[in-house]
């Protein structure tokens, strides 16, 4: 299955993504990304319960997962496991094309407790420090894992008779070419785990919680760090590690996105100084500024644009919008 580029990854308060990839019967979803065009060029932080493999196949971007940073290019392709936050970005201005594998290890293993899930699973998904892992196919059995995941994207886009059967047994063989992997690099090679990347996550999470309920407020740094019970520069300390963003930028970014898509509204009657108001600017010339600095226009050029093609730029508004997960339906 290609996924369309104007998308749309739906999100709890806490950035978990809510879409289901596949179905229950078949848990895998395979997706072409072109960032050039995503809304804003970029997928925001996002994560989900299940593993994701990320094929480079043009251009360059940098891949943010947890507190690791990640340049990637083609021949690299990225494991990220289950339950991590994870971003993409722009590298030096470039663009970038790439693969998402989306699956639940489930569909490998089966539902509940087994000896294979025991023995070959858990492993993996349990391991604390494995959060991510970078291949590339110059070496010898990275390459045979771009040639699976190369298979796996074919067939899935394809989809002859079948498929599903193919797509199992390549998962197989990649699972064991990664446990093959992690078996055999030196310990040190193998990231450790750091509870205080947890306590971040954990304590960010609950601030967007906070901030996507109350950014119409006139809110404060104070406010936001006393949501999580912390200091402000302990707050700060936590975006800056999860989000490479202060949590001022977040709620900055998040009341103009919220703006846009009040913008995007068919049954719209506010004006511009209203819907200021009510994502919390005191001020419109201020409003009309950042809005102009994240969306590229001013408030009334982009509704005038909206008023032109009415239907097709507002959905693409909206969906553009969950994409970059900065919305929450």
């Amino acid at each position: 299955m290609e996924k369309d580029n104007k998308g749309t990854i739906q999100v709890r308060e806490d950035l978990y993504e809510m879409k289901q990839h596949g179905s229950l019967d078949y848990p895998v979803a395979v997706y072409r990304i072109d960032l050039s065009m995503m809304y804003l060029n970029l997928i925001h932080w996002h994560w989900h319960s299940e593993i994701e493999l990320i094929v480079i196949k043009e251009g360059t971007a940098e891949f943010s997962v947890g507190d690791n940073m990640y340049v990637l290019s083609p021949g690299d392709t990225l494991f990220i496991n289950r339950n991590v936050m994870h971003s993409v970005h722009p590298y030096n201005e470039q663009n970038c094309i790439f693969h998402s594998i989306v699956f639940s290890p489930d569909y490998i293993f089966g539902y509940g407790h087994s000896v294979f899930s025991s023995a070959y699973l858990l492993p993996v998904v349990n391991t604390p420090g494995l959060r991510s892992y970078v291949m590339n196919d110059k070496k010898e059995d990275d390459h045979s894992i771009s040639m699976l995941t190369s298979e796996i994207i074919k067939i899935n886009l394809q989809k002859s008779f079948g498929y599903e059967l193919l797509t199992k047994s390549y998962l197989i063989q990649i699972w064991l070419l990664l446990l093959n992997h992690i078996q055999d690099l030196p310990h040190d090679h193998i990231p450790t785990y750091d509870p205080q990347v947890a306590l971040d996550e954990s304590r960010t999470k609950a601030a967007i919680t906070y901030i996507m309920e109350h950014y119409e407020e006139p809110i404060t740094l104070q406010d936001i760090a006393d949501s999580i019970h912390i200091s402000k520069s302990e707050c700060c300390r936590c975006f800056k590690r999860c989000l490479q963003l202060t949590p001022f930028d977040y709620l900055l970014k998040y009341r103009i996105y919220s703006a846009v898509d009040l913008l995007a509204q068919d049954n719209s009657t506010l004006s511009i100084s209203d819907i200021a108001l009510k994502v919390g600017f005191n001020s419109s010339s201020y409003f009309n500024k950042l809005f102009k600095k994240y969306i590229g226009y001013t408030p009334s050029a982009y509704k005038k644009i909206l008023a032109q093609n009415t239907e097709h730029i507002a959905v693409e508004a909206k969906d553009s919008l969950y994409y970059s997960g900065l919305l929450s339906q």
